[in-house]
Order: structure tokens, then sequence, then C-alpha cells
């Protein structure tokens, strides 16, 4: 019976530099994203007030006080029972910045936020410490810069280091075989290789289909496609196990032939040359091939020559 190769050999390796791109490419993707977050998303990085402010925040003082920053918007939210605003100014540390509220509410506006509603929104004229009065509401105002994006931020904040360890991880990894310079691989199945004294012993006449482990069945004059089909059900056909006769072959192995296929075995595989012992050797040849039917070779059937 052929034994199976269970061993592995090891084969020169150097990572080429494509091997760096699956490391590399998240990374810069990620980059990327926090490069386009920043540029959508500058408030939020920029405010110097990011939390929201209430009336009263400072003692003495019952106006939201808090630093603004030019150019950037923010919300204007007042207690649900309190009547709108008409106007609202800013008092700054040097003057007072007339406001005009923009009533129109963006998508990331919330009409309610905890107790308060929207009611519009402003831009900062100037970068300063000021403090937010509103008629009618002046005690009843929160305040917050107009920054959305904060999930997102988040988002971006647990990510890169866990990426950043995962691509440095990889990197050793590719560093650390490139040291040893060798991949492990399991070696392919040697070939199957028909024995000549299997082949001398098959009739001519017949087509021929010899299997891996030495089975080799005779098909009449079949072509190879209907002769494989129909040597596979002659090995899977029922046999009698006592019914097959002995000869030597030509290299010093054996044939054993039943009346519908014939087995070969080599000399080294033959441990016993009683009859008995060929016979059951050759059976477990036969169910070895029966479980995975692989033709080593078809000898077509030879014609006959003509006689003169």
């Amino acid at each position: 019976m052929a034994k199976k190769v269970s061993y592995r050999y090891q084969v020169p390796f150097a990572p080429s530099w494509r091997t760096y791109l699956i490391p590399a490419c998240p990374v810069v993707l990620l980059a990327l994203l926090t490069a386009l977050f920043w540029g959508t998303h500058h408030a939020l990085l920029t405010a110097s007030t990011v939390d929201a402010v209430r009336s009263g925040n400072v003692p003495s003082d019952s106006r939201p006080v808090l630093w603004v920053d030019e150019g950037l918007r923010y919300r204007v939210h007042v207690v649900g029972s309190a009547a709108d605003p008409g106007s609202c100014a800013l008092a700054g540390q040097n003057r007072t910045y007339p406001l005009t509220l923009d009533r129109v509410r963006h998508s990331g506006d919330s009409a309610e936020i905890k107790g308060y509603r929207w009611v519009g929104a402003f831009r900062a004229p100037a970068t300063d410490y000021v403090a937010v009065s509103c008629d009618r509401s002046n005690e009843a105002l929160r305040i917050k810069v107009d920054a959305p994006g904060t999930s997102l931020l988040v988002g971006l904040l647990v990510l890169w280091p866990a990426l950043l360890i995962w691509a440095l991880a990889r990197i050793w990894r590719i560093r650390r075989r490139s040291t040893r310079r060798a991949l492990t691989r399991r070696p392919p199945e040697p070939p199957a290789i028909v024995s000549e004294a299997a082949l001398a012993f098959g009739d001519k006449a017949q087509t021929m289909v010899y299997f891996r482990n030495g089975t080799f069945v005779p098909a009449g004059t079949r072509e190879a496609d209907s002769a494989t089909g129909f040597a596979k059900e002659r090995l899977a056909a029922p046999r009698d196990a006592r019914d097959f006769r002995t000869a030597p072959a030509g290299d010093g192995g054996w044939l054993v032939t039943f009346p519908d296929l014939t087995v070969y075995l080599t000399h080294d595989e033959t441990k016993h040359s009683r009859t008995a012992d060929l016979g059951r050797h050759a059976l477990a040849k036969i169910r070895l091939d029966t479980r995975t039917p692989e033709v080593a070779r078809i000898r077509k059937a030879e014609t006959p020559a003509p006689r003169t």
C-alpha cells in the first residue's frame, strides 16, 4: 500500500514591497478620513468652549458667559416655558456686539434638548470672552457651539491606537518571517508511476485502466472516458475474496489476478509470499483504489496487424 507523504519542507521566502500594503493601506485610509474630518468638523476641534453654557454659569451674572471664536456658529436654546427672544447681543470685554439670530434650523440642530427648545443661531463676530443677553429670556438661555461629529471623533480616537497596534504587529511578523527567509510548505503527492511488469501483463487487445495504487482493469475496446467509468464500477463491484490466482512479476513483485481485475504488488510492499497473504494485500489495495480512484494511466487497445 502506498504511504501518504506527511513531512514538510521549507522554501526560500523574501517579502516584496506589496506585502507591506496589507498593514499600510488601512492606516493610510484612516489618515485620509481623519484629514477629511478635520476639514469638515474643524469647529469641534478649534472651539474655545465646546460644552453647553447655561445662564448663571458665572457667579453674580445671570447671563451665559463663554469664549466665542470668530466665524463659528452658536446655537441658542431657551427653556421650554420661556418666550422667544426678540433680539440678542454679546457683551465682550471691551465692546458690545449686536446679533441677528438665524431662525433657519439646520438638519443637525435638535428641536428640543433636555427641556430646552431651539430658537435660532448666530455667528460670532469676533473672538472674545462674552456674555450673551437676550430680551424676554435672558435667564433661561442655553448656548452651544455648532460642532457636529462628536461621535465620529470618539470613534476615530478609539480606532487610531487599535489600528496602529495591528499594523505594527503585522509589520513585525513580516520582518520576522523575512529574517528566517523560509516558508513551510507541504509537498504535493508523488506522481503515480505504472510498473513495466504491470504494463506487460495487461491484455493488449483491451483498453487497460491503471489506478494509482496498483489495480488495473481490462475495459474491452472502450474509449478512455467510458473505460474509466467502467473501471471504477469494477473496483466497487462485489467479488469472491478467495477467487484469485497469483503469479510472480518480472521485477520481483507479484500479480494477483481476480476474474475482473488484477493487482500489482511491488517487492518492497510484499512481506510474505504466501498466497493468502498476497490475496489479503491485494484486496486492501483494491479498497484503497475504490476510495480514491485516481487513474494513473490508460493504455488503449492495440489492433492486431493483419496477416499477409
